[in-house]
């Protein structure tokens, strides 16, 4: 009997551990699944912050300069938020000196690749003479690609220019009214820029509306 005893104890305590793992399992996904929903409350909020912050430039006709340095500000926050942004805006200077050679706005890795960003709000499209100052930046980099970004579109000339030096190095153009309905739609940003990647690449087509 004390045998028997034994093995029914044993049972219990078995059925016992069993229930308590289950109960453990179950209190683990809940925290997960509550955690979740924190984060991606917290994500929405922090685009919804960005948004604000974005439209609020537009009011800013008076004061470009600062408009153009608060548009780096705004971006590099949204490549932040879906975990892009490698780097914001930074200056290189010349070893032992104080001496700017050029500054970046910003630096983002999209599928493993690295991408110099360029943002630029100028009350017209960009034309070739400020592309070709980002394509220098570029063609020095070895493996680099670009991301420019303008808030008034491209030129024809600047978007043939970028077309012809995709056969050396991928560059992606931007307006920043594709941002603005992009965060209107919720849209991920990841899977934006993969499909102008995908009409750079195959299509040679730089300036792909998506």
């Amino acid at each position: 009997m004390v045998s028997e005893l034994r093995k029914i104890v044993n049972i219990k305590d078995s059925f016992t551990k069993i229930n308590q793992e289950r109960v453990r399992e179950k209190e683990q996904r809940s925290k997960e699944a509550k955690a979740k929903i924190t984060k991606e409350k917290a994500k929405r909020q922090n685009i919804e912050n960005i948004k604000s912050d974005l439209f609020s430039l537009f009011s800013m006709d008076s004061e470009p300069h600062k408009r153009g340095k608060l548009l780096e500000k705004v971006l590099n926050d949204l490549f932040q938020i879906f975990g892009i942004l490698i780097k914001d805006d930074f200056k290189r200077t010349i070893p032992k000196q104080s001496t700017v050679m050029e500054q970046i706005d910003g630096v983002v890795e999209i599928e493993n690749n690295i991408y110099i960003v360029e943002m630029k709000w100028h009350k017209d499209p960009i034309g070739v003479e400020t592309i070709a100052q980002h394509l220098v930046r570029l063609f020095n980099r070895g493996d680099a690609r670009a991301i420019f970004i303008a808030a008034n579109g491209f030129k024809d000339t600047a978007i043939e220019e970028c077309r012809e030096a995709l056969s050396q190095k991928t560059i992606i153009l931007c307006s920043l009214e594709e941002i603005v309905m992009l965060l209107e739609k919720n849209s991920d940003l990841n899977d934006f820029f993969k499909k102008k990647i995908i009409g750079a690449t195959l299509d040679k087509e730089p300036f792909l509306k998506v």
